[in-house]
C-alpha cells in the first residue's frame, strides 16, 4: 500500500483490498475511491475522475490518463516484480506511479472499489500541482512513448487508441508551447 505522508487513510482501508487480492489471484492492483480536502480549510475540493471499468484498463490509462489515485492502492508485489519496473523517475514529477500502473496493466487486471477508502490533502505543496504548472500534455505524451518503447508488445492491445491519445497529447503540448 502507498500513501504520500500528507494524505489519510480511512478506517477499514486495508482488510477489504486484501481480502479481493487474495480472492482473485489475476489481479495486480485494486484502487478505491477518496475525498479531496484543502488542507487550510479543510474543507471539500471536487475532483472528478471518469473511466469505463469495464473496458481493458490498460487502453482506459492511455486514453483518460491516470485515473488510479496512488494512496487508494494495494498492489500485489509479484504484479510489481512481474516486468522489474518498480517506481522509475520518467522525468515528471508524480508520474512514477502512473507508469508503473501502465506495466502492472500489461499481465494484470486492475481493480476498483467504490468504497472512498482515503482523504487526499490539497496544499500549494503538492507534486500534482508541480506537474499540472509543467507542459501536462508534453509530460503525458513523453511518458506513453517511454512506456511503448520499453514494452512494444503493449502497441497491438492499444492500437488505435495509442495513436489517437499520442496525437492529442503532442497537439495539445505545442499549443502550450
Amino acid at each position: 500500500g502507498l500513501l504520500d505522508s500528507d494524505d489519510l487513510w480511512m478506517p477499514g482501508k486495508v482488510e477489504p483490498q486484501v481480502a479481493l487480492l487474495a480472492d482473485e489471484a489475476d489481479v495486480g492492483l485494486v484502487h478505491a475511491e477518496f475525498e479531496a480536502f484543502d488542507s487550510d480549510t479543510g474543507a471539500r475540493v471536487p475532483w472528478d475522475r471518469e473511466w469505463d471499468e469495464d473496458a481493458d484498463q490498460l487502453v482506459e490509462l492511455v486514453r483518460v490518463g491516470c485515473f488510479v489515485m496512488t494512496g487508494t492502492t494495494l498492489i500485489r508485489r509479484t504484479a510489481i516484480d512481474t516486468r522489474g519496473v518498480g517506481f522509475v523517475n520518467p522525468g515528471y514529477a508524480s508520474y512514477d506511479d502512473y507508469l508503473l500502473y501502465l506495466t502492472i496493466a500489461l499481465d494484470w487486471r486492475i481493480a476498483h472499489e467504490d468504497r472512498q477508502v482515503m482523504r487526499y490533502r490539497r496544499h500549494r505543496g503538492n507534486l500534482t500541482n508541480v506537474l499540472f504548472a509543467q507542459n501536462l500534455a508534453r509530460a503525458r505524451a513523453n511518458l506513453l512513448e517511454l512506456f511503448v518503447e520499453r514494452f512494444p508488445e503493449a502497441k497491438p492491445r492499444l492500437g488505435h487508441e495509442l495513436r489517437r491519445t499520442l496525437a492529442l497529447q503532442l497537439m495539445a503540448a505545442a499549443a502550450h508551447e
